[in-house]
C-alpha cells in the first residue's frame, strides 16, 4: 500500500521451510493463562524473552489457548534475527526482526498499561498499513485488551459510531486526517482518554491535552 511517503509492508512466513505436518494449525492450545502472554512454552526454545504482564497465582486454565501475541513472543525466542516484515520508506526497504517486532510490542504494552488501559478494554486503531497497526494490536492483546479496528477511509460520522459502540478507551488517530474525524465529535466520547499520532504534520499544535 501507498501513501504519503510512499510505504510498503511486507510481511515473512516464520513457517517458511517447515514440514507442514508439525502445524496443523497456527493457533494451538498449548499455553496456560489464556488471553495474556504466559511464560514460553517448553517447546518455545527458551525464555529470553520476558512477558508483558503476569500474574502469580492465577488459575491455572487447562490446555489454555496462544494469543498472537504469544505467538510473536515465541519467534522472538526461537528466531529473532530471522525477518518478520519490511516497509518500504521512501524506496528504502526497511527490515523488522522477530526481536525487534517483540521489544516494540513489549514498549507499547507498557505504554498502554502506563494509560491505565484494562483487560478487555477497547483500543482502537485507525490508521493505513504501517508497523505501529501491528505493534498495537500485538500489544493490546498482550495485555488482555480488544483492538478495534477502523478504516482509513470511513468517515467522521462512522468513526464516531464506532467509537461510541466499542467503548474504546484509547484510540489510534494516524495523521491529521484521522485526528480530524475524532475531534469532530469528541466531546460526545468521553470514555477516549488519549488519542495517539505517528504523523506529526497539522496535530503538533492542536491544544488538547488527550492527544499523545
Amino acid at each position: 500500500r501507498y501513501g504519503m511517503s510512499e510505504r510498503l509492508i511486507t510481511f515473512s512466513n516464520p513457517l517458511r521451510g517447515e514440514d507442514p505436518r508439525k502445524f496443523p494449525q497456527l493457533f494451538v492450545a498449548v499455553c496456560e493463562r489464556p488471553f495474556m502472554v504466559s511464560p514460553p512454552c517448553e517447546s518455545s526454545g527458551g525464555d529470553g524473552v520476558t512477558a508483558t504482564l503476569e500474574q502469580p497465582g492465577a488459575p491455572s486454565t487447562g490446555s489454555g489457548y496462544r494469543t498472537v501475541a504469544s505467538r510473536v513472543r515465541d519467534w522472538a525466542s526461537t528466531r529473532p534475527e530471522a525477518v518478520a516484515m519490511r516497509e518500504k520508506d521512501f524506496g528504502i526497504w526497511q527490515e523488522y526482526t522477530w526481536e525487534d517486532v517483540w521489544n516494540l510490542t513489549l514498549d507499547a504494552a507498557h505504554g498502554l498499561l502506563a494509560l491505565d488501559v484494562e483487560p478487555g478494554d477497547r483500543v482502537s486503531i485507525h490508521s493505513e498499513d504501517r508497523p505501529e497497526w501491528m505493534i498495537l494490536d500485538f500489544a493490546t492483546v498482550a495485555i488482555r485488551g480488544i483492538t478495534v479496528g477502523l478504516y482509513p477511509t470511513n468517515p467522521a460520522a462512522e468513526v464516531h459510531y464506532l467509537l461510541s459502540d466499542s467503548g474504546s478507551v484509547v484510540h489510534f488517530a494516524e495523521d491529521q486526517e484521522q485526528v480530524d474525524k475524532w475531534l469532530e465529535r469528541a466531546d460526545e466520547l468521553p470514555r477516549i482518554r488519549k488519542v495517539l499520532f505517528v504523523e506529526p504534520r497539522g496535530v503538533v499544535n492542536y491544544d488538547d491535552d488527550r492527544l499523545l
